[in-house]
């Protein structure tokens, strides 16, 4: 009789199952996945407590008979869509189908590939890229639109980007480049809140903390003094490579927060910030850039006494 090697029989199951053998050979991707269930839950459930429903603990189980997501779209929309209740997979289906052509109809969402039947069977990639689309058209047609059309930008991360680079500008250690790497220490997060509310805290006493601390803190501060639903957690930012689709998540509910509650950096030099800081609340005749925060007029070497 002829015994394999337990690793032998593992690399084998490995050989047959792609899939498996993609996630053993590239954990990122599971974690990446991961990261991104959390985060697209925190969001969904954000939007049930604000109108008072019931919220979902785990997104691949919680959306596979269609109503809870045909109840996420009446929260978004304002439309009545009353689900079928019944327990087989035809009416789940049924549900289904009517969300999708909802979203591709009535919203012109395109949903590439990915079919009822999917979001049915709890397929991770499908059912993520889902609520993705979804997050998409809500965020940026609610939030960030008007902000588009007037800048004549049609390209979302390019907006968001540079929006978070001209509001940080001049922080110390802070670079942002991208929506990963440059958002792990921290610093960052807490640059963007303290440009528009300088009055929270002083941003250099947060120079000698370590990460993890700088996350925390900024993702406490802005669901305390922001009302901005804590939807990453420091463990999900402190990676090598943090979840693109999370941190642009949480960046477009800062968004649409922010320019609302902002007002005038002052003795900004004692903050951590070298340059002169003119904010939306600033008041003046300003271009639309500048009354949303996506231009700062900043001159190194100018503290905010001059």
């Amino acid at each position: 009789m002829i015994q394999k090697c337990p690793g032998i029989l593992f690399l084998s199951v490995l050989h047959l199952n792609p899939i498996l053998s993609v996630l053993y050979l590239n954990p990122t991707l599971n974690e990446r996945e991961d990261i991104q269930k959390k985060t697209f839950t925190k969001w969904i459930n954000s939007q049930f407590t604000k109108a008072k429903r019931p919220t979902i603990t785990d997104l691949f189980v919680d959306l596979r008979d269609g109503e809870r997501l045909l109840s996420l779209l009446e929260v978004l929309s304002g439309l009545s869509l009353k689900p079928e209740k019944g327990r087989l997979r035809v009416h789940h289906i049924n549900n289904l189908n009517r969300a999708l052509e909802i979203l591709e109809n009535n919203y012109n969402i395109k949903l590439v590939n990915i079919s009822s039947n999917d979001i049915a069977d709890g397929n991770p990639k499908l059912t993520l890229g889902l609520v993705w689309s979804i997050i998409l058209h809500w965020q940026v047609k609610d939030v960030m639109k008007n902000v588009m059309e007037d800048l004549g930008q049609t390209n979302l991360e390019r907006t968001l980007l540079n929006w978070c680079q001209m509001s940080t500008q001049g922080y110390e250690r802070v670079d942002i480049v991208n929506f990963t790497t440059s958002w792990r220490d921290g610093l960052a997060f807490n640059a963007l809140i303290h440009h528009y509310r300088p009055d929270l805290f002083n941003y250099r006493d947060l120079l000698t903390k370590d990460s993890h601390y700088n996350l925390n803190y900024a993702f406490h501060t802005a669901s305390e003094r922001l009302g901005i639903d804590k939807l990453l957690d420091a463990e999900d930012m402190n990676v090598d490579v943090p979840d693109k689709k999370s941190v642009m998540t949480y960046l477009m509910c800062l968004f649409q927060v922010l320019p609302h509650t902002s007002m005038p950096a002052r003795n900004a030099n004692t903050n951590g910030v070298s340059e002169i800081v003119f904010s939306p609340a600033s008041g003046g005749n300003f271009s639309s850039e500048v009354d949303i925060g996506l231009v700062n007029y900043r001159d190194k070497g100018l503290n905010a006494s001059e």
